[in-house]
């Protein structure tokens, strides 16, 4: 199929992509967090950054996520666990729901499935 002058199609493409990045897409995919069975974020470090503390959930004090974390770099990347699953949650919906409006390359399809996975192994219980 001619996608070139196919002109639904482009005009499609053309509504898609103005909401993508006018951040629409982000209500158009549907995108909600309504059923994680972590702690929901924001995490964060600790003053002698070896801990990651949750909100507190309606405790009188945050909930412990990670005590004795090795290192700063890991402190972090551990604090940004409930974002960076956000954020790629978005994307792949995004991408899915683009998807349908054009044929993905190789290399995207596969990053489509690499983010697949990664959400899979963050969420799975």
């Amino acid at each position: 199929m001619n996608t070139k002058n196919n002109a639904p199609l482009n005009v499609l493409r053309h509504h898609v992509t103005g909401a993508i990045v006018r951040g629409e897409a982000v209500a158009i995919a549907g995108i909600t967090n309504m059923n994680t069975k972590h702690t929901t974020g924001p995490w964060r470090i600790g003053d002698a950054g070896i801990t990651v503390f949750g909100p507190p959930n309606g405790k009188p004090s945050p909930e412990i996520i990670a005590t004795d974390i090795r290192n700063k770099a890991n402190a972090r990347l551990i604090a940004a666990a409930p974002e960076l699953l956000e954020a790629l949650q978005g994307v792949t919906r995004i991408l899915e729901a683009f998807s349908y409006t054009t044929t993905l390359w190789k290399t995207q399809a596969q990053r489509l499935e690499a983010a697949r996975a990664a959400i899979a192994k963050a969420t799975q219980a």
